[in-house]
């Protein structure tokens, strides 16, 4: 949160959030961000039904609203790892929220240790949901040294991110 805020980014967050207590509640400051239309919100809920699950408390804001919904898919997860595992993640997230998907992003890392190789192996993956729900795919995000070797046929879609990485020990 303090390095999100140091860079000029409102976080609004669960009084759970970064523990290890599962409480699918979101707090009520979220009803600001339907309200003001100074701020562009990016709602993180996690890769599961269990996270989209709160969103639906706020169905009827979000069909009012121009907004995108993206299923941000990652090959290297076990319960993401195969088509039938992604569809199953992709039904059960829109069937918590309630909402449809309208894009999918190809998120398929294993954080500094991510090759081209599991980019390309999670874009296969991509494009397998993308075919089977006909929903496109809007993004590969990946540190900009892993996209630039990527296929020039991705280039409209890289979406290149910085790795922060912090370690608890």
């Amino acid at each position: 949160e303090e390095f999100l805020t140091s860079r000029g980014i409102k976080v609004i967050a669960s009084q759970f959030a970064n523990s290890n207590i599962e409480n699918p509640a979101l707090p009520a400051e979220i009803n600001m961000l339907f309200e003001n239309k100074d701020y562009y919100a990016v709602f993180d809920v996690g890769g599961d039904d269990d996270g989209a699950t709160p969103l639906g408390r706020y169905r009827s804001r979000f069909l009012a609203e121009d907004y995108d919904m993206f299923f941000v898919l990652n090959e290297r997860r076990i319960i993401t790892d195969n088509l039938d595992g992604a569809m199953d993640i992709f039904r059960s997230i829109e069937d918590a929220s309630r909402l449809k998907i309208n894009a999918i992003i190809n998120n398929t890392h294993l954080k500094e240790y991510t090759t081209v190789k599991n980019v390309l192996d999670g874009q296969r993956l991509a494009e397998a949901v993308s075919e089977k729900t006909g929903i496109p795919i809007r993004y590969i995000s990946g540190i900009k040294e892993i996209l630039d070797e990527l296929p020039s046929e991705y280039e409209s879609m890289k979406f290149p991110i910085e790795l922060f990485l912090k370690l608890k020990f």
